[in-house]
């Protein structure tokens, strides 16, 4: 009987052993793990952050700039038309709603820049934001190309219908016509 318990004793001291091992195994299993989620979780955090270097990129502020212009050309073009009085109403109404629409894609631009821009909106590394910001900036530009041509076609109708009064006029002058 002695013998069987001092041969328990050595199994029980095996055991014991076997689970501080698989206790320290399972430990050191469970530290890695947690590690690798705080390096993916720090990793996808910091993609919420914008880099300082995106938020300085120098077609932010010529977005910005363009939107600004493309408010005053708009105002411009509506006086010009209202002012020219070549313009019939449905014509003033339609370039209204030609520079509502305009105006309204520029505010989806700058309402999509912030949120490009701003920490914790969105997650995206610094080359997605830079591409998405190139994309705005190019959306931009289409717009302020379009209201130029939009509105230099206006001002040439304007003077083309204001050329073609005054030869009416100076015919009917010649011509004795009243």
């Amino acid at each position: 009987m002695t013998e069987q318990i001092a041969a328990l004793q050595v199994y029980v001291g095996y055991v014991e052993k076997g689970y501080k091992i698989a206790k320290d195994g399972l430990d050191a299993i469970h530290a890695i793990k947690q590690g690798d989620f705080s390096l993916h979780d720090n990793y996808f955090s910091s993609l919420k952050n914008v880099n300082p270097t995106v938020k300085a990129y120098s077609k932010i502020a010529e977005i910005i700039a363009m939107q600004i212009k493309i408010v005053k050309v708009c105002h411009k073009q509506r006086l010009n038309m209202n002012n020219s009085k070549q313009f019939n109403s449905d014509e003033i109404s339609y370039a209204g709603k030609v520079f509502e629409n305009v105006l309204n894609g520029c505010t989806e631009i700058i309402d999509q820049l912030i949120m490009i821009t701003t920490d914790g909106l969105l997650q995206m590394k610094d080359d997605e934001r830079i591409k998405r910001i190139d994309h705005l900036y190019n959306n931009m530009q289409d717009r302020f190309s379009f209201v130029q041509h939009f509105g230099n076609d206006n001002n040439i109708l304007a003077v083309q219908r204001m050329k073609d009064q005054n030869d009416v006029q100076v015919s009917r002058e010649l011509y004795g016509i009243h």
